[in-house]
């Protein structure tokens, strides 16, 4: 970087960049660098002021996040009152797209007479490159207690949400989620005629992320909407008996 601006001091009369501080904490910095010269033309020094812009930055991010997560919920619940066909995958595609992910999933619960409560996945969305597990046949017939997942049953029925990096979950989680390539997951509860109907789970498998306080609630503001789907569904469903 030195170099080149030494050689072309017009392109970084100011410029932004990420570094670290001695304590290892990352911050991004706006430079402005003035290349000083000799009489004969020779470089002699660089004099670059640094003004931390962390916080400043950090504040665009999350204004750009946040637009892109109401643009998503938006067009996610205008796709669920077309009520197509396909209207609920679309939907996890809008999803998918606010929360900058490689998979989005929903599991419906269900009874077994030997495995106790158990989960089968309805619908799925994957970014390109990212593998499919709509026809993982474990995913269709997935016992919480058997595969030890039992925390996410409590959690998850009571109407909490589950997240984190995968490499901090207990080992019987930890080695499921690994061979689905899941780095860091958002498992959030979808409540239906007020009642546990299932979960809607964000796999991040490209990078590790913090899933923020804000990520949590305008996501599970989607699930609200997905749940509302299903009842509409049921009810449709009861009506048509009748």
């Amino acid at each position: 970087l030195i170099h080149d601006i030494a050689k072309h001091p017009e392109k970084y009369r100011y410029n932004e960049n990420e570094n670290m501080r001695s304590n290892g904490e990352r911050v991004w910095v706006a430079w402005t660098n003035k290349v000083i010269q000799e009489r004969d033309g020779r470089i002699a020094e660089i004099l670059c002021i640094g003004t931390d812009i962390t916080e400043r930055r950090r504040a665009r991010e999350l204004l750009a996040t946040r637009l892109r997560y109401e643009a998503g919920l938006a067009a996610c619940s205008q796709t669920l009152l077309t009520d197509a066909a396909d209207s609920l995958t679309e939907s996890l595609g809008h999803l998918l797209h606010a929360a900058d992910i490689g998979r989005i999933c929903i599991f419906e619960n269900f009874e077994d007479s030997h495995d106790e409560l158990c989960v089968r996945m309805t619908h799925e969305f994957c970014a390109p490159g990212v593998k499919s597990e709509k026809e993982n046949p474990v995913l269709q017939h997935f016992s919480y207690k058997k595969n030890g997942f039992i925390r996410w049953q409590n959690m998850l029925s009571a109407g909490h949400s589950v997240s984190g990096h995968v490499d901090s979950f207990p080992h019987s989680e930890q080695k499921f989620l690994k061979s689905l390539d899941v780095l860091s997951i958002l498992a959030i509860p979808i409540m239906a005629e007020g009642q546990w109907y299932g979960l809607i789970t964000f796999d991040d498998t490209i990078k590790i992320r913090e899933w923020e306080k804000e990520d949590i609630r305008l996501l599970g503001t989607g699930a609200e909407m997905i749940g509302g789907y299903i009842e509409r569904k049921r009810a449709d469903a009861a009506i048509r008996k009748s």
